[in-house]
């Protein structure tokens, strides 16, 4: 049994919850896991963040869904799109901004039917994060990466599918 009251307990062996939650009632407190071994550059070896839920994808449609689980620093966002009349060259709120630097880029992982125009400077399709924003791009050659706009045709359809991992 978990001491609930006063001072800290120091017990060893496996504790057991027989029934509810382990509640960290401290921003900024979690699991330490200070007592195994680490690698060089560590800078944390605190559980102190996890979150999970949907959110939905802006500007893209009604047809849009999103749910997200970020653990620690890390975002996995996935978002689903269908739409017979579409015109967007990103789709925002993600449900964390993205971190700047690097960080901003993620992977990303997803599959996309285009039956229409993709209007772009480019032949390279590839997907940027711009803080709460997931932004369509393509290659510029020797400019850099330019916006890119995905649009239906008539009678088109534009399906699309990103799963996005990025730190925050």
């Amino acid at each position: 049994m978990l001491k609930t009251v006063g001072n800290p307990s120091i017990r060893s062996g496996n504790q057991t919850i027989l029934n509810g939650n382990l509640v960290i009632g401290t921003s900024g407190k979690g699991i330490d896991f200070s007592a195994n071994s680490h690698s060089t550059g560590m800078t944390s070896e605190l559980f102190d963040d996890y979150e999970e839920g949907t959110w939905t994808p802006g500007g893209a449609g009604a047809n849009a869904t999103g749910w997200y689980t970020k653990i620690g620093e890390i975002v996995i966002a996935y978002c689903e799109l269908k739409n017979n009349s579409l015109s967007i060259t990103g789709i925002s709120g993600l449900p964390f901004a993205a971190g700047a630097g690097d960080s901003a880029i993620g992977a990303f992982f997803g599959r996309a039917r285009f039956a229409g125009i993709f209007d772009g400077v480019g032949n390279e399709f590839r997907i940027r994060l711009l803080g709460s924003e997931i932004r369509f791009m393509t290659n510029g050659g020797l400019a850099g990466d330019a916006n890119a706009t995905v649009t239906t045709a008539a009678g088109g359809i534009v399906q699309l599918a990103i799963t996005a991992i990025y730190k925050v």
